[in-house]
């Protein structure tokens, strides 16, 4: 079957997408400041990357103010115990209520001046527009791209095994992905060794089960 360019075209895109939320392979730290009298920050109001090809912000790992990194809590945590408050004053803790583009964090307390704080935030790729558009997913990602799409174009083709194929094919190169680039040496000795011992094993977080690397 014959695909059109066009086609083609969405399916990369989405692969890139997907690959980029799968892989959390596009980080980049940010500096924004906190409105007066508000907790919530919107994704929307973080600032662009000035990274080359760097998209849209979907997912705050850390939040750091100046030297100091405030602690994480789960939204349900934060709701019961920081929301419904009067404390104001420099952020200490922060939640992310909602991931994907629309997201958005809450921090506490409540900020009495305009802070600025540092988030180590996982983005998307900017679409590509021709040979010249920088790509922001580094190697080896970026060999799981062709399989992703392949994979919609054969489901968009009624030809499910081929998809399925592919689809496995795509999980194969995600969990590869993650274990060639991940420190392995000595996993245990390093903080947040986990991650590295899961590269080691040729795990990936939120891909267990889900095809052999």
């Amino acid at each position: 079957m014959n695909y059109s360019l066009s086609d083609i075209n969405y399916y990369i895109g989405v692969a890139r997408n997907q690959l980029a939320l799968d892989a959390q392979c596009i980080r980049a730290n940010i500096s924004t400041s906190l409105t007066v009298g508000n907790q919530q920050v919107l994704f929307s109001s973080i600032p662009a990357s000035t990274a080359a090809g760097v998209g849209l912000p979907v997912v705050v790992r850390q939040v750091f103010y100046g030297s100091t990194k405030l602690e994480n809590r789960s939204w349900e945590w934060f709701t019961y115990f920081y929301t419904a408050t009067a404390v104001v004053g420099p952020p200490a803790i922060w939640s992310q209520q909602q991931t994907g583009t629309s997201g958005s964090f809450f921090v506490y307390p409540q900020p009495d001046a305009p802070y600025s704080v540092s988030l180590d935030t996982v983005f998307l790729p900017i679409a590509l527009v021709n040979d010249s558009t920088v790509e922001a997913i580094g190697y080896p990602w970026t060999d799981a791209i062709p399989y992703f799409a392949a994979y919609l174009a054969f489901l968009n083709s009624n030809r499910e095994q081929d998809a399925q194929a592919m689809w496995q094919m795509y999980l194969r190169f995600v969990k590869r992905g993650t274990a060639l680039s991940t420190p392995t040496t000595l996993s245990s000795n390093f903080p947040g060794g986990e991650g590295a011992g899961l590269a080691g094993s040729h795990g990936n977080i939120g891909m267990e089960g889900q095809g052999k690397g």
